[in-house]
């Protein structure tokens, strides 16, 4: 079970959205507005799930993605956007993402997502709406 998830997003709506339906769910969920605070947030340990944004006002969230999963190539990354293509969702792919979501997010869509995780082996869904 994931013990703990960060949300990486400049959209307070996402980050908001996010944090309730995993804290209603029973997780612990650490928010972050920037990617500055990222490494010390990875630093602690005990991740499960890392939702990131695409376009951070301090980061590109491609390389950020990039630089996880050089660092925690096991930790599930799900790349975040509000203009999901089929290039960001190969890119992310490409990158080591787990998946893609189109904001906006709904409970329902990471209520599925939640549940799909577990199931996942060596193939990463990817480019996911948020009609899961």
């Amino acid at each position: 079970m994931i013990q703990r998830i960060l949300v990486i997003d400049d959209d307070v709506f996402t980050r908001l959205i996010i944090a309730r339906t995993f804290t209603r769910l029973g997780y612990a969920v650490v928010e972050t507005s920037t990617a500055m605070d990222v490494p010390d947030l990875v630093r602690e340990g005990d991740l499960g799930c890392v939702f990131l944004g695409l376009d951070l006002p301090d980061a590109d969230g491609m390389i950020l993605l990039s630089a996880l999963k050089q660092s925690h190539p096991a930790l599930p990354i799900v790349l975040v956007t509000s203009h999901l293509t089929d290039k960001i969702s190969l890119e992310a792919h490409t990158r080591g993402a787990l998946c893609c979501l189109q904001k906006p997010i709904s409970s329902r869509t990471l209520e599925r997502l939640l549940a799909a995780v577990p199931r996942q082996t060596e193939t990463a869904v990817y480019g996911i709406g948020h009609d899961l």
